[in-house]
C-alpha cells in the first residue's frame, strides 16, 4: 500500500466519522408560547360574514335577515405590539334597494 492510498483511506475514514456525529446529533426542539388573541364582541357570528380588509385589517358584517344588527359592519384592527384586535370603525349599511 502506497503512502497516498493510505492518506486517502484515512481522509475517507474521517469523513465517515463526520457523517456519523452529524447523523446521531438530536433534531433542534423549538418551543414558543404565543399569547391568546382576544376579539372584541360582534353581533351573532353564525351568520357573520367576514372580509378582510388589510393586510391587519377586517371587518364583520351581520347579514341575518330580521335581525335588530342587520346590516351592521364592525371594522377591526390587529395591533401587533399588543397581539389584540381593536375596534376601529362601526357602521350600519342599508341594503334596501329598488329595481326598476
Amino acid at each position: 500500500m502506497s503512502f497516498y492510498e493510505k492518506i486517502k483511506g484515512i481522509f475517507l475514514l474521517g469523513i465517515l466519522i463526520c457523517f456519523i456525529v452529524i447523523a446521531q446529533k438530536p433534531d433542534p426542539s423549538f418551543s414558543y408560547n404565543s399569547p391568546a388573541i382576544t376579539i372584541p364582541d360582534i353581533p351573532d357570528s353564525s351568520n357573520a360574514s367576514v372580509i378582510q380588509l388589510d393586510k391587519n385589517k377586517i371587518a364583520f358584517v351581520d347579514t341575518r335577515n330580521g335581525s335588530r344588527t342587520f346590516g351592521k359592519i364592525i371594522v377591526l384592527e390587529f395591533n401587533e405590539t399588543t397581539k389584540r384586535f381593536t375596534q376601529v370603525a362601526s357602521y350600519t349599511a342599508s341594503f334596501d334597494m329598488e329595481f326598476q
